[in-house]
């Protein structure tokens, strides 16, 4: 029996973990009216996604800003070959990382870009006042291997690595921790998600913002908690030192 119903009845975040945690094998088929995407599920586990020419993650990205609409889950189908690789939870927190990007990037291009003389190389934009990335420049040392800044409310991170790390690393693990802050407000001090291979810790931070630090190894949650200590006493003066902040 097809299990069916609207978006405005379970958002598509909760649709989309709905099979995954009641380990069923099939197709979730949602439409906005416009697009439809199928999401194939073995046990739980998706194992594929596509809408049209969308494959993979991208239909991932394209789906979770769907608020409207209607779905069907029909039992048993099979895909016809995988393209998700990634544990559902990991896709899912790159699939909305990768919209708040996007979409930041629109709002900007919407702005007049500055106009460059002929023959003359652009000139790199300078780093807003307060944005941050100097800080946790100072503290991706040691067993910190990278550091972030994210938008309480959606919008592009500001990143720092340890020379041979990557953000793309520790993405899924930093969106999982983005999100439960998010939906829990201001509520929380830290969170730690510890995984194979290191540690993470997330805290609020001045400017309605997250920090986000990552360790690499067998470090300690003591030694992640002075380091998030310390780059939150870092990030506080700096939003001191900002013009119109001083009382």
């Amino acid at each position: 029996m097809a299990l069916k119903g609207t978006l405005e009845d379970m958002p598509v975040i909760d649709l989309i973990q709905f099979a995954h945690q009641s380990r069923r094998t099939g197709a979730l088929v949602i439409s906005d009216g416009l697009d439809e995407a199928r999401l194939y599920y073995i046990k739980g586990k998706l194992v594929r996604a596509e809408s049209g020419q969308r494959l993979g993650q991208e239909t991932l990205v394209q789906v979770v800003d769907w608020s409207k609409g209607e779905f069907e889950f029909l039992p048993g189908v099979e895909a016809s070959e995988p393209n998700i690789e990634t544990d559902l939870h990991r896709s899912v927190m790159n699939a909305l990382k990768v919209r708040d990007e996007r979409r930041e990037q629109a709002r900007t291009a919407e702005e007049t870009p500055e106009p460059v003389v002929a023959g003359e190389a652009p000139r790199p934009e300078p780093e807003p006042a307060g944005s941050g990335r100097e800080v946790l420049s100072r503290f991706v040392t040691g067993a910190i291997a990278y550091a972030a800044l994210a938008p309480a409310e959606g919008g592009v991170w500001t990143e720092a690595c340890a020379s041979g790390s990557t953000a793309d690393r520790f993405a899924g693990s930093c969106e999982i921790l983005v999100n439960v802050c998010r939906q829990h407000g201001g509520g929380l001090r830290r969170v730690f998600l510890e995984e194979e291979g290191g540690i993470l810790c997330a805290a609020p931070a001045p400017g309605r913002r997250w920090v986000i630090l990552a360790a690499e190894g067998s470090s300690s949650l003591g030694a992640i908690s002075i380091a998030m200590m310390k780059v939150l006493s870092a990030l506080a003066e700096q939003e001191q030192a900002l013009p119109g902040q001083a009382g």
